[in-house]
């Protein structure tokens, strides 16, 4: 994990590197890379963590009831 690049994230801003990594690991932090267009989550998921984007961009999307 980029320990440094996190430094600069409002975030983590005027926070230790130490301080993060133990934040991080207090909170069961990790770092996963998705594949391009791959669904992190579904409409209806339960989600109980945050995420940081930390390269590229993600796009939130909602579906009505007709596909649209």
């Amino acid at each position: 994990m980029d320990y440094n690049f996190l430094k600069h994230t409002e975030l983590f801003k005027d926070m230790e590197e130490g301080e993060i990594k133990s934040a991080i690991s207090h909170y069961h932090g990790y770092e996963k890379t998705f594949e391009n267009k791959e669904v992190i989550y579904h409409t209806g998921d339960v989600v109980d963590e945050i995420g940081l984007i930390l390269e590229g961009s993600a796009n939130a999307v909602a579906y009505d009831y007709w596909g649209n």
